[in-house]
């Protein structure tokens, strides 16, 4: 077999590879948590007090937690109840926000700490999304409040996905930069 036949037969071997579908699972995607903190600045919480965090890029939410405790980072069990809507720069200002966990709202029942079911949660966010929370009910001592959304990117490049060729030894890849392939 000559080199040239070898080299087809690996670079056809390596497109379908790079085609194929991936299982998300087995990616080494990069989680993040967006943070929504709510402080008391040393005092106990109480009702209120809106934050707002912006979504960096398209992702899914995998897993929700809330925490509350001391200014000593030290647990308080607390009953709490957090509003969590998304809004985009367009609707924010309109008051065109929606709540994105469906029948119930996250929170905590004489604890500290939980995690919550994303059963019936919106999930999947967008960069041009913004996230507005608020303390609805609050009844406890704590001194903070977290709340930790835990996302996956599901936009991911994926090595040769986005390449273009035509079967001859040039490829143009997502950039627009030309390969040719030589022996």
């Amino acid at each position: 077999m000559s080199v040239d036949s070898l080299l087809d037969s690996a670079f056809t071997t390596l497109l379908g590879k790079a085609h194929q579908e991936f299982d998300v699972t087995r990616l080494a995607l990069r989680p993040a948590t967006i943070n929504i903190n709510f402080s008391g600045g040393g005092v106990a919480l109480d009702t209120g007090r809106p934050c707002m965090a912006r979504i960096p890029f398209p992702c899914t939410i995998y897993l929700a937690e809330i925490y509350a405790g001391t200014e000593l980072g030290q647990p308080v069990n607390v009953t709490c109840t957090v509003d969590l809507w998304t809004t985009s720069i367009l609707t924010f200002s309109s008051g065109g926000q929606t709540p994105i966990y469906g029948a119930t709202r996250p929170g905590l029942t004489a604890a500290s700490s939980a995690t919550i079911s994303l059963a019936d949660w919106v999930v999947n966010l967008v960069p041009t999304d913004r996230l507005v929370a608020r303390i609805a009910t609050w009844s406890g001592t704590a001194t903070w409040l977290a709340l930790l959304l835990q996302v996956i990117p599901t936009e991911v490049p994926q090595g040769t996905a986005s390449v273009l060729g035509d079967g001859s030894d040039v490829v143009i890849d997502q950039f627009g930069n030309i390969v040719v392939f030589q022996n």
